[in-house]
This record gives C-alpha cells, structure tokens and sequence, in this order.
C-alpha cells in the first residue's frame, strides 16, 4: 500500500537533518530529497533547483509525485523532526486505506511552530478532523494537489495559502483533511525569515481570486466551536468523580 505514496523532504539549509529524515523515510517510502541551493546542500540530495521558497520546493515536490504516477504525496520540510518513524508510517498504512481521507497530517508537539493551531496534539489518542492543516509537513492525494499546480511563483512567492487551498479542494472532492494524535512531530521556530507583509499581501489575494476566503473563515467558526465544544466536555469529564463520590456518600 506504501507504493502508492512517495515522500518528498524538501530542503534549505537544514541538510544534516534533511539527510537524516530521508534515510529514516526511506525503508517505508520511496523517498527523494530536494534542496533549493543551500550554500551546503546534503550529501544524499537527489534534485537541486533554484532557491524560489516553499512555492518552488512544493511545485517541483508535486512535478515528481505526479510523474512518477503516485497517488499520494508526503511532503517534509527537512526542519521537522519526526520521533517515531516507524509509528508514523504505520498510521500513513492505515490511512492510505481510508477512501474518506483526502489530506493527513500527524500531530504536533505543544511547543511547535504552528499556523492552526487545532493540529497541536489534543490528547485524543485517534484521527481527527481538523479542517486546515499545516504545510510543512502532510499526506495529500496528488489529484487534489493537481488542481493546485503549478503555483504561480511571481503571484505567491512564498506559498502562504497552499495549505488552505489543498484542504479546500478536499472538501470540494468530498474528502476530509484529518490530524492524527496517535502520532506527534516537533516544528522548530523559523531561523529564515521573509517579508511578512508581502507574504499576508499575497496570501489574501491568492485566496480571493480562488473563491477560498469563505471557506477559509467558515473552517475558523467551525474550529473555534470545536474547540469550544472540548473545553465543555472536559469540564463535564472532571464533575463526573466529583458526582459520584458525592452520591454516595
């Protein structure tokens, strides 16, 4: 079932952990590495393309899933660190077999770098729907990311918005785009900084010109009461011993 996927650590600057996270990939997937001109690029790297941000390490991620004719794309940015592979590629087993699975994404450790932060691992022990996902790191069906590609570099140079984007075409398919607590990675703080205000400039009208504004706002109110519904459930989940000693007694 794992040929169906290839992985794909893309790379700047990060090349000691990026040889490491593909060798630790590579005996469960077919596993290439790509680096975006580091000054140093890693010993193992298999394809080396220019230095055009996340937007071009995802463009020619996708280029080679959807060449090699693989049904799924693992995409890695080689700053995370994955704790426990094999259990993670065990749970990607399983969810490869799921046909109501359009994107995937494993857990994140609380201290993580996060955009949404409904991927921070909740203590759930199972697979969750989450709505929106992060892109550093996820399993995407590649004719979900063909709808996507190629992404324009000169309109999104930084690739804010392709992680909305690949989960509003999942929901589109009638797919859902899940985080799974059973397994947890660690995304460290960003040491390459970018122009902010350019990236939140163009994010806004990538999403705009998409007709993804609505979805991206209607899957916050929809987080936001989730996580409002957990906190309730948990409140309860503590009166319930209180409840009990007090009956009987």
């Amino acid at each position: 079932m794992k040929k169906s996927a290839i992985a794909v650590v893309t790379n700047y600057d990060f090349s000691d952990n990026a040889d490491a996270i593909k060798a630790s990939l590579s005996p469960y997937f077919e596993t290439i590495l790509i680096d975006s001109s580091s000054p140093s690029p890693p010993r193992t790297v298999d394809l080396i393309v220019a230095n055009l941000y996340y937007t071009g390490l995802w463009n020619e991620s996708v280029r080679v899933a959807l060449q090699k004719g693989k049904q799924w794309l693992l995409f890695v940015a080689s700053d995370i660190q994955i704790p426990d592979v094999k259990l993670l590629a065990d749970c990607i087993e399983l969810v490869l077999a799921e046909k109501q699975i359009g994107v995937y994404t494993p857990s994140l450790r609380y201290d993580s770098r996060i955009a949404f932060d409904y991927c921070y691992n909740r203590g759930t022990g199972k697979v969750r729907e989450c709505y929106l996902c992060e892109g550093f790191f996820f399993l995407a069906r590649t004719d979900i990311l063909a709808k996507l590609y190629p992404v324009d570099i000169q309109a999104n140079t930084y690739g804010w918005g392709l992680d909305v984007m690949t989960a509003f075409h999942s929901y589109q398919a009638g797919l859902k785009v899940v985080v799974d607590d059973r397994v947890e990675i660690y995304h460290p703080a960003s040491s390459h900084p970018i122009p902010v205000k350019e990236a939140y400039r163009q994010v806004r009208k990538y999403l705009k010109d998409a007709n993804a504004i609505d979805f991206l706002e209607r899957s916050k109110k929809i987080i936001k009461q989730k996580k409002k519904l957990d906190r309730i459930r948990k409140r309860l989940a503590s009166m319930i011993p209180w409840v009990n000693k007090k009956e009987n007694k």
